[in-house]
């Protein structure tokens, strides 16, 4: 069997604690492990664009502990939360020493996308998704991230092809009550104009598209710790959901 991991399972693999890659471990057990270009372009869009931020916060600070402080005051929301991820890891493998923290930060972004395909054995490319092909530059020693953002204007990816394909699938989750309303709305407006597919719709549908690219692969699961949302999409659609269970037991 394969199970076709998510963002939200690829981040916690990563950078998760040992107990819940211990309970990651536990669901994927035996199986074959895949992702997609559409999973990847949403960890460029999360984790390595954070990365990006903790890059010039550090080279501003050239300090561990006021680098700390300035993620505390000026970063946000979920954010925050990964930034910080990714500097104690750093860090923590660096055994908190400012030289070597450097020199990982340097080299980190290849780690980044080598972490991501650690253990798969095929990356799906059903979107073509044009965030997956986002680079990290540097002018003048700064990072920065390009090729990140998606416009309804330009042919960027193949989105629109992938749900003309799933049509049937999408008239399904508009008729369950437990799907959510407003996506429901995205996708009416989306199947009169397939340009609603794309841009900041897309980023929304995110969630449906992951799930959606297992549509017709036999033997094959999707492995997500967002149940509550994913649960939905995978009942409408008859597919079949794994989530690691994180909470606490003894």
């Amino acid at each position: 069997m394969k199970a076709l991991l998510d963002t939200t399972i690829q981040i916690d693999r990563i950078f998760g604690s040992d107990r819940r890659i211990a309970r990651i471990n536990e669901v994927l057990k035996g199986k074959q492990l895949i992702s997609s270009t559409y999973v990847l372009g949403e960890y460029y869009k999360n984790i390595v664009n954070d990365f990006v931020t903790l890059y010039n916060i550090f080279l501003q600070e050239n300090d561990i502990k006021q680098t700390g402080c300035r993620i505390t005051e000026n970063i946000l929301g979920r954010s925050q939360s990964r930034i910080f991820k990714l500097f104690n890891n750093i860090a923590a493998n660096c055994s908190y020493d400012l030289d070597l923290i450097k020199d990982s930060l340097e080299n980190y972004v290849d780690i980044l996308i080598g972490r991501f395909n650690e253990d798969l054995i095929d990356i799906l490319d059903n979107t073509n998704c044009y965030r997956a092909k986002a680079t990290v530059i540097y002018e003048d020693g700064i990072p920065i991230l390009k090729n990140i953002l998606c416009s309804k204007k330009n042919k960027q990816c193949c989105i629109c092809e992938f749900w003309e394909k799933r049509q049937n699938e999408l008239k399904k989750l508009l008729k369950n009550p437990e799907y959510n309303d407003d996506l429901k709305n995205i996708i009416k407006s989306a199947l009169l104009d397939p340009n609603q597919f794309k841009g900041i719709n897309c980023m929304k549908l995110g969630d449906t598209v992951i799930a959606s690219e297992i549509l017709g692969l036999t033997d094959t699961v999707i492995c997500n710790s967002n149940k509550k949302d994913f649960e939905p999409i995978c009942k409408s659609l008859n597919l079949k959901l794994l989530s690691p269970d994180y909470s606490e037991r003894s």
